[in-house]
């Protein structure tokens, strides 16, 4: 509840559910977390019926049917969340990725039948992504010398977008409607630290995982991955004015907040005991 309630009321998130023009972000969310939801739930349950599921008195074939067809309900869900949440707003379009996150979260490893299921997620998110890619080009028209970023920029692009995020999550001050857009130079070995530093801190994260966690891990993994479709490797009409917008984390920004919530519940219930404890005298038996 703490994570979700440091979502909700960040000020990062204004833009996202006050401005009309987003709403579509508030509603592609709703979608995109009811598929998450559905599919966890069609993916943790065993594809066979548990005897101590089944009565004695029941019909085990009935049950085993019964058990079959709410698992499919669930994962039919997922996929129907899932168009819908695309059709809203196509920057749901790693939720394949995602779910796989959340599989490796839950198992620690994502398996030849976890590829198979994530077959038509992915297959919905392709067809998404070369849409809006021709959508931004020739009807947005993000076409010409704003958007003619080579390459070497646009991962000096992605590496201070990942950075600036963080930044306003950390500190949301000044939140602007356009911010000024950067000014790029990728003759400067500098200008690529933040890319450099990202990666970095995310294979550290994954080599020490096991002692640090995975959930660190899995909160930036998701981070990054959610931002990867505004980072600069595509060309968004939007860039034409600045390289970020607040309303872009929206969903990326459940990763850190959820991690920064966990981490408040931690401390608190370590430490938040110790006055009454020792008023009561429990400290010293």
């Amino acid at each position: 509840m703490g994570s979700a309630a440091l979502w909700a009321l960040h000020p990062v998130m204004v833009q996202s559910v006050a401005w009309v023009t987003e709403l579509k972000n508030t509603q592609s969310c709703l979608f995109y977390l009811l598929s998450i939801f559905c599919f966890l739930k069609w993916e943790q349950q065993p594809r066979i019926t548990p005897i101590t599921r089944i009565r004695v008195t029941e019909d085990p074939k009935a049950s085993r049917r019964q058990f079959r067809n709410h698992r499919s309900l669930m994962f039919a869900l997922a996929l129907v969340f899932s168009v819908l949440a695309t059709l809203s707003k196509p920057s749901v379009v790693m939720l394949p990725v995602v779910l796989a996150l959340c599989i490796w979260w839950r198992t620690g490893r994502i398996r030849l039948r976890d590829v198979a299921a994530l077959a038509p997620f992915v297959l919905i998110s392709t067809l998404a992504s070369l849409w809006t890619i021709l959508e931004q080009k020739f009807h947005a028209g993000a076409i010409g010398a704003e958007w003619a970023q080579t390459w070497p920029e646009r991962l000096i692009i992605a590496g201070r977008a990942i950075w600036f995020y963080i930044a306003k999550l950390a500190w949301p001050h000044p939140l602007i409607f356009i911010y000024p857009r950067w000014k790029i130079e990728s003759s400067q070995l500098i200008a690529y630290l933040p890319l450099v530093a990202a990666l970095t801190g995310l294979v550290t994260l994954w080599l020490n995982r096991a002692r640090w966690s995975r959930g660190v891990f899995f909160a930036a993994a998701y981070y990054v991955i959610s931002l990867f479709p505004v980072l600069g490797f595509f060309s968004v009409y939007f860039f034409r004015y600045s390289f970020v917008s607040d309303h872009f984390q929206y969903l990326a920004s459940m990763g850190p907040l959820a991690l920064a919530g966990a981490g408040i519940v931690t401390a608190v219930g370590r430490f938040g005991e110790t006055p009454s404890r020792l008023a009561s005298g429990r400290a010293f038996r």
